[in-house]
């Protein structure tokens, strides 16, 4: 794997980490700032959801078999690898919670589909990885594309532009109202009879 997307791979990583952290924030900020509007519009899908599912029944998605079927025998060869390589049970008293975690990070990128976070885990150890995977570059450059993707829905979210784009006043508020599908005059209606 070629070092560029070995660096790239990690500051999208780092990127997403800041965005997050920062989606946190205006998160709560916009709560905040928008807190009887999100009770109303809470309020409105409580009254749809009545009228669309009378019984409360809800479909069970069973989630709990995974399937790796459609997993490139290159990247199961890896997994397995590092799991044998990093396995804590073979690693000194001393370093057995660090494998510990490793090991929770190569399980967790393996069932994300994570390609990127498997093979950086093993150059990061040094575990020498199987030289075809040139072939996977395309599958590679897709998770740093979903990666891209995943920031950019972030910065794309509504809170974030509140928080940091518009400065929080009245004006600006009200303007937020039709992206939230807010009718104003009902707003003022329900808030009235809520008190």
């Amino acid at each position: 794997m070629s070092q560029k997307l070995i660096f790239k791979f990690k500051y999208l990583k780092l990127e997403l980490e800041e965005t997050n952290n920062l989606n946190e924030k205006y998160s709560q900020e916009f709560n905040k700032d928008f807190e009887e509007e999100i009770e109303y519009l809470n309020h409105i899908n409580s009254q749809n959801s009545e009228k669309k599912d009378p019984n409360g029944e809800q479909a069970i998605i069973d989630g709990s078999q995974k399937d790796d079927s459609n997993i490139p025998s290159d990247f199961k060869e890896i997994y397995r690898l590092l799991i044998k390589e990093l396995h804590p049970d073979l690693k000194t008293e001393m370093y057995r919670g660090k494998y510990e975690e490793l090991l929770k990070r190569v399980t967790n990128a393996y069932e994300k589909r994570d390609w990127l976070e498997i093979i950086m885990i093993a150059h990061e150890e040094g575990v020498d990885i199987p030289n075809n995977l040139e072939l996977h570059n395309q599958m590679l450059e897709n998770n740093l594309n979903e990666l891209e993707e995943e920031i950019l829905s972030t910065k794309n979210k509504l809170s974030w532009v509140w928080a940091s784009t518009f400065k929080p006043n009245k004006k600006n508020k009200k303007e937020i109202y039709s992206l939230l599908n807010i009718n104003k005059e009902k707003f003022e209606e329900w808030k009235s009879n809520k008190s």
